[in-house]
C-alpha cells in the first residue's frame, strides 16, 4: 500500500510543479494590480470615499 501510494504521489508530481510555476508566474500581475488600485484608492477625493461607505449594504457596515 505505501509503494503504491509513493507511486500516485511520484506520478503526480510533473502536475504539482506545472501548478505551483503557474501560481508563482502569476504573483507578479497580482501585486501589479493591486499597486494600481492603490494609486487610483489614493486619487479619490475624501467625499468619494463617503459617499461610497454610505452606499454599501448595511450589513456591510457593521
Amino acid at each position: 500500500m505505501q509503494y503504491e501510494l509513493a507511486e500516485r504521489l511520484i506520478e503526480s508530481l510533473p502536475k504539482v510543479l506545472g501548478a505551483c510555476r503557474e501560481f508563482t508566474g502569476s504573483v507578479p500581475k497580482v501585486i501589479g494590480s493591486l499597486s494600481g488600485r492603490r494609486q487610483e484608492f489614493a486619487r479619490r477625493r475624501p467625499r468619494d470615499l463617503s459617499k461610497d461607505r454610505w452606499e454599501l449594504p448595511k450589513s456591510l457596515l457593521g
